[in-house]
């Protein structure tokens, strides 16, 4: 239980001759990565465990597998993910705590949902956005790609009522200008612009010259030379 004297004598031993010759040296690596969690050192743990698995995976338990494919997902690293998920066994399946498999897979579907929105393929990421639905239906951020998707789609009321389902827990300038794109293209000027100047707060950069695009096109060309 002395992690820290545990971790000097490790890290001394890998500096060694002996460690680069030793047919055991990737278990030591993952004895040092799980040293490091127990010191809640989480960066270095995750380094070391990623290290183990690209050399050996097979020395990997699936407990370690799935906090790597946490790790992956993290770092949008999808491929990964899905390697990792391929290799488990329907024995690990059953053993494995089944609230994190659901997060998992459901991470994982919203994570692809929103690579497809950002390539545009609207009909492939509402396939993985249903995936998701599968495991987690509550998950907030299942519910923002959805609401994005929809409106991309010219669904505005089914996002419209998303959006606004978010802002009960989430006041985001994002979400504010995604209701009034909602309004605008429902024709609904004075709600469009009302939710525009709740977006202005807050708003970076990018958001900005959204919001100056919509005010011109709703024909309020002073408010988008002024966002400008």
């Amino acid at each position: 239980g002395d992690y820290i004297q545990a971790i000097k004598y490790l890290k001394a031993y890998t500096k060694t001759a002996e460690f680069e010759s030793d047919r055991d040296k990737y278990k030591i690596l993952l004895l040092l990565a799980y040293a490091y969690k127990n010191i809640f050192d989480d960066n270095t743990f995750k380094k070391y465990i990623q290290y183990v698995y690209e050399h050996k995976p097979d020395l990997l338990k699936p407990q370690d597998k799935l906090v790597l494919a946490f790790i992956y997902l993290s770092k949008d690293e999808l491929d990964k993910v899905r390697d990792l998920i391929n290799s488990f066994s329907d024995k690990d399946f059953q053993n494995l705590p089944k609230k994190d498999l659901l997060n998992l897979y459901d991470l994982y579907y919203v994570k692809l949902g929103y690579k497809y929105l950002c390539a545009k393929n609207y009909r492939k990421a509402l396939e993985y956005a249903y995936k998701a639905e599968r495991y987690k239906p509550d998950l907030k951020a299942l519910t923002e790609l959805k609401a994005w998707i929809y409106l991309n789609m010219g669904e505005y009321a089914k996002a419209l009522r998303l959006f606004k389902k978010i802002l009960t827990y989430k006041k985001d300038p994002n979400i504010y200008y995604g209701i009034a794109l909602c309004y605008a293209k429902l024709g609904n000027k004075p709600k469009a612009i009302r939710y525009l100047h709740l977006a202005e707060n807050g708003a970076d950069r990018l958001l900005y010259y959204k919001i100056a695009r919509l005010y011109y096109d709703l024909g309020e060309k002073r408010q988008a030379s002024r966002i400008i």
